[in-house]
């Protein structure tokens, strides 16, 4: 066990909702859903600024002819539909496969809007015009082409003003899926049963190490952070590590997340969407962000349970590439008892992979935001766990600092295990 100053805060009573009628600043998920409503969305409450990720709405059916669609064959560089095409691996030796969009609406204004199906579910991806920037743009326009919508709480507000004033274009997507899982092993090392699977404060993973807000109800709907991208130092290949965020997977299945990977000294930015029962995809890979080692990292994920729709957004905050992806999930795939800010040895097809040497990571401006207070909460100011990764025979492997501030710690990697 890593020694850690404990950061852990009592567990809170689930709050209880307020009437309609009742003078609370604690919104109720209908009144929060009514002012959001509106097509400028100028009206959100205060605080509630990044948390549904803007996308533009659910796609209808566009068959051949249909009004402001255009036949994917017709759209100059994109592939046939209709399954997939062979692709080369993008992380070392981990399979990949392209997937053609079903899809491409061609808005006003020369934008358009892609529309993917993978795993079952419907993704969307629109491209800006020439003409758009995210710190000028309207909370309309960030939600039409894939971007968080700018928070009024100073605070938050600073953070991202930061990452977007770095953006620089919405290029064509290209959606390749690879065969690469980050879900959460609770480690064996020890003879625990699974109640006893958090020791002082410190949850033994086989395959995360970082930190996690805990609840006994969907506190959170939206998580972000920030980082600077490792440098992968392994000595030999078939290595990896994921750094990413994201909510849910420790008291269920039921996991989104996204963020960045290295393997082999290649880099790059990704998405994934897992439920309960099995259910979901692994990695898929943002190709139009390019991730280098001392790149300044930008992550954002969020879920709406009035439509079912998670998003997803990662930016490249020092070269300005970005993507972001809207997903319609519905809640099998969302947990809000937990948020996430973790590094990942992942799972590569159905075997374990080694973690590759990244130095240290240090996380800033974690945060996760608190569904019934309208706020977004540090994680060292709600209860937290620190999670430290084992091999199967009890070798550390990476473990997470004692928090730097309410919003910042250091992973640290020690060993890559078998």
């Amino acid at each position: 066990m890593v020694d850690r100053v404990s950061k852990n805060k009592k567990r809170e009573n689930k709050p209880s909702r307020p009437s309609e009628g009742a003078s609370s600043r604690i919104p109720t998920r209908r009144r929060r859903r009514r002012q959001l409503q509106g097509a400028a969305f100028a009206s959100v409450a205060v605080g509630v600024g990044m948390v549904l990720m803007g996308a533009a709405a659910p796609p209808q059916s566009s068959g051949a002819g249909a009004a402001g669609s255009t036949p994917v064959s017709q759209v100059p560089g994109m592939p046939s539909p209709g399954g997939t095409s062979g692709g080369g691996p993008m992380h070392g030796t981990a399979p990949t496969h392209t997937v053609a969009p079903l899809t491409v609406k061609v808005l006003p204004g020369g934008v358009h809007q892609y529309e993917f199906l993978i795993g079952g579910k419907l993704n969307i991806m629109t491209t800006a015009p020439a003409s758009f920037h995210p710190l000028t743009a309207t909370n309309a326009e960030l939600q039409k082409y894939g971007f968080p919508l700018r928070p009024t709480a100073p605070g938050q507000l600073r953070m991202w003003q930061k990452a977007m004033a770095h953006w620089k274009s919405s290029p064509r997507p290209t959606v390749t899926v690879t065969d690469i899982y980050n879900r959460m092993l609770f480690s064996h090392s020890v003879a625990h049963t699974p109640s006893q699977r958090i020791v002082n404060g410190t949850t033994e993973s086989s395959n995360w190490s970082g930190y996690y807000t805990d609840s006994s109800y969907n506190r959170w709907d939206a998580a972000q952070g920030s980082f600077i991208q490792p440098t992968d130092y392994s000595s030999s290949p078939n290595k990896y590590e994921s750094g990413w965020v994201g909510l849910g997977g420790v008291n269920s299945g039921a996991l989104i997340q996204d963020g960045t990977q290295m393997n082999a000294g290649q880099y790059g930015a990704w998405y994934e969407y897992l439920g309960n029962g099995g259910a979901g995809v692994p990695e898929i890979n943002f190709n139009s962000i390019t991730v280098n080692p001392g790149d300044q990292i930008y992550t954002f994920v969020s879920y709406d349970p009035n439509n079912g729709q998670a998003y997803f957004y990662v930016e490249d905050e020092t070269n300005g590439t970005s993507q972001s992806a809207t997903v319609d999930l519905g809640s099998d795939y969302y947990d809000g008892t937990t948020a996430e800010w973790i590094n990942e040895r992942p799972e590569i097809g159905s075997s374990l992979s080694q973690l590759a040497d990244y130095g240290t990571q240090t996380w800033t401006g974690a945060q996760a935001y608190n569904a019934y207070t309208g706020n977004w909460d540090n994680v060292g100011d709600v209860t937290n766990n620190a999670i430290d990764m084992y091999s199967s025979g009890g070798q550390l492997l990476s473990a997470a600092g004692s928090l730097a501030s309410s919003t910042s710690w250091t992973d640290t990697w020690y060993a890559s295990g078998n």
